[in-house]
């Protein structure tokens, strides 16, 4: 996740940068007036001359954006700045799409093992070419920055179009390739998002145009990149039917909704084998599922608005609608396609999708751009923008405004939220290489976020700390922790240290690899399931012992080896599982316990990996008043939620009735 930008300064991020705006609109107005007749003449006599040069200085201006920022990116992603969510993701889905493995995905694994079961995204099929010839995360990175800056060619068509001047709509391409929003889009690893911007922009125009088969054309391409994109597709649709361009307003209705109830109604939720598509927690304020979501929006609009009221949306609304002057609304036939996308992000109880630092602003910006643009056609109407200084002036407001709206919180070193360290190459970040030359490619790796997108291309690949049967687990004491806490990271590293399934292989500088050990050292190998819902969920497949007789008043380290035996999808919703270890005593009970999750909570049993091995510590305190003796341990599996114990089954899949199982006898010294 990105780092929100937290806090609005009204005056520095909105007031001052409109005030700016205007009074350069204002002498920009002033000039051109005043050079009137000199201009007039010049451009008569070099009128061939300023048509050629116009389409060249927009190819610059496209070639400047695609530089810099592919630059910026690159060099992001170099300083090990890039993270597993989401360019190790995409990184690994294509890789394996283009290995013959269809969206395969391990990365997100706990959710889904493809990755059409998170979002219906088969643009990555058309996108395996390029890794045919380049298969590497950079690809991705420059993909996305050449389509955004693509974007501005129909900006400035469409702008063309509507205010009859190249020069203005230049000004307005270039106020487009500045805004803050699209910035953090660009520098935010690879999102296929992202490549809706330049083809719904390309869909407006031919809207405006009135063109519906290159108009459908964009709207297909826009549509293999995100489920959600139906909704924009339906909306088109009505704009189409208000402007009685019945049949095609209608095939678009019939698309957008039939597309929308096939992919989020079924093949998403198929691809990840649950019972429904998975972002509906985001809304679950209003509901639990589409249909009551909807109906608290219809018939309790006023509650749901007043809910809506909070200070990080509406300070998104500013940072998306000031870098533009706040003229996007004045455009409001355009600017209304975008409205049902703002309401799906602001509805949302998952903050980062109203924060412009994160990708889920892409298929807005074409929409505030157009809008843009129309307001600034019907402000052209009135008489003091009539002249050719007024549609200059107003153009020049929207670029300053853009200008100076990037200074004042964009992410590049042009602005104030630049973040140098997110561009450093030093001696560590370099010395990577030499940790990522040491593990196999086609080895299975647990690596750290931002380490993921550079190893990426194999088919097991997992976020630490889950492990899973990993054959390897790269670390790096210095880089980015997520999703743990520097406090979690250091529980997390101790419990790989005392790891007896792994060995530190290699560490130097930071960085630590560790091995998994063949075949896998559990001293007294056993096999007890434990089943809920009626099959088998969790197998304790061995134990390791301290050595004997246990010291009254100590606490003793045993180690439990676990397996899942459902796959991810079975256990994911209810069968998250805390296991017991108990000490019984002669007199037929336990006199000591210990209750936890994996690595005290830093795994769960619902997001290991079927057949995976895993081993866990507790350290069972013995009373100091215990007397010396024989003791039994038992261990017993519960439910997270409900508390209730699992079944202990027996190897040939029959219950015993019981829900504690006994395994193992260890000696105490009594003081």
């Amino acid at each position: 996740m990105q780092r929100s930008l937290g806090e609005l300064d009204l005056f520095g991020e909105l007031l001052l940068p409109l005030a700016v705006a205007l009074a350069g609109a204002g002498l920009v107005w002033l000039v051109l007036t005043l050079l009137r007749r000199p201009l007039a003449l010049a451009s008569k006599r070099y009128e061939s001359l300023v048509a050629r040069a116009t389409p060249l200085l927009l190819g610059l201006l496209v070639a400047g954006y695609v530089v810099a920022l592919g630059s910026l990116s690159l060099t992001r992603h170099h300083a090990l700045k890039s993270h597993a969510y989401d360019l190790g993701i995409f990184t690994q889905v294509l890789w394996n799409t283009s290995q013959g493995r269809w969206f395969e995905n391990t990365v997100m694994i706990e959710y889904s093992a493809n990755l059409l079961g998170q979002h219906f995204a088969p643009v990555f099929l058309l996108l395996v070419p390029l890794y045919w010839v380049w298969p590497d995360p950079r690809a991705l990175l420059l993909l996305q920055t050449v389509a955004l800056g693509l974007g501005a060619l129909p900006v400035y068509a469409l702008a063309k179009r509507r205010l009859a001047s190249a020069g203005v709509a230049l000004l307005l391409a270039a106020a487009y390739l500045l805004l803050p929003a699209l910035h953090y889009l660009n520098l935010f690893d690879f999102h296929e998002i992202a490549l809706t911007t330049p083809l719904l922009l390309g869909a407006v125009y031919w809207f405006d145009r009135r063109q519906p088969l290159p108009l459908a054309a964009c709207l297909g391409l826009a549509l293999l990149c995100r489920e959600e994109i139906a909704i924009t597709v339906m909306a088109f649709g009505v704009a189409l039917l208000v402007v009685r361009r019945w049949r095609w307003g209608l095939a678009l209705l019939i698309v957008g909704a039939s597309w929308l109830l096939v992919t989020v109604g079924w093949a998403v939720p198929h691809f990840q084998n649950a019972p429904v598509y998975y972002f509906v927690v985001r809304y679950g304020w209003l509901g639990d599922s589409i249909p009551e979501i909807l109906l608290t929006v219809l018939t309790r609009p006023l509650w749901v608005l007043s809910q809506l009221a909070t200070a990080p949306r509406l300070e998104y609304l500013v940072r998306l609608l000031g870098p533009l002057g706040l003229l996007p609304p004045l455009g409001l036939p355009i600017f209304a396609l975008s409205l049902p996308t703002f309401g799906y992000l602001l509805l949302s109880n998952y903050k980062e999708q109203y924060d412009i630092v994160n990708q889920y602003s892409a298929p807005l910006l074409p929409f505030l751009m157009a809008g843009t643009i129309l307001a600034c056609s019907w402000l052209a109407r009135w008489r003091p923008f009539r002249s050719v200084a007024g549609r200059y002036a107003l153009a020049s407001y929207v670029l300053i405004a853009a200008v100076a709206t990037t200074i004042a919180f964009g992410p590049t070193p042009l602005g104030r939220r630049h973040d140098p360290e997110q561009f450093m190459i030093d001696n560590h970040t370099r010395f990577a290489q030499e940790a990522f030359r040491r593990i196999p490619p086609d080895a299975s790796l647990s690596v750290q976020s931002d380490l993921l997108p550079h190893l990426a291309h194999r088919r097991e690949v997992y976020l630490y700390p889950n492990i899973h049967d990993a054959q390897y687990v790269l670390l790096d004491n210095w880089s980015d922790y997520w999703p743990l806490t520097p406090e979690q990271f250091g529980r997390a590293l101790d419990e790989l240290w005392n790891n007896p399934l792994y060995r530190l292989l290699w560490q130097e500088d930071g960085y630590g690899i560790f091995q998994r050990v063949d075949p896998l050292p559990i001293q007294h190998p056993l096999r007890i399931p434990f089943a809920a819902g009626g099959r088998p969920q969790l197998e304790l497949v061995g134990y390791d012992l301290p050595p004997q007789p246990l010291p009254a008043g100590e606490p003793a380290t045993i180690g439990l080896y676990w397996r899942p035996v459902t796959p991810i999808e079975v256990r994911r919703v209810r069968f998250r599982a805390v296991s017991s270890l108990q000490l019984w005593g002669p007199e037929g009970r336990a006199i000591a316990q210990v209750d936890k999750e994996p690595w005290d909570g830093l795994l769960t049993t619902d997001r290991i990996k079927q057949g995976a091995v895993y081993y866990d510590r507790y350290r069972l305190l013995i009373p100091p008043d215990a007397p010396a003796g024989s003791y039994q341990l038992r261990v017993v599996v519960y439910s997270y939620y409900s508390k209730r114990p699992w079944t202990v089954f027996d190897l040939s899949g029959q219950s015993t009735g019981q829900f504690s199982a006994p395994f193992a006898t260890v000696e105490v010294a009594g003081r």
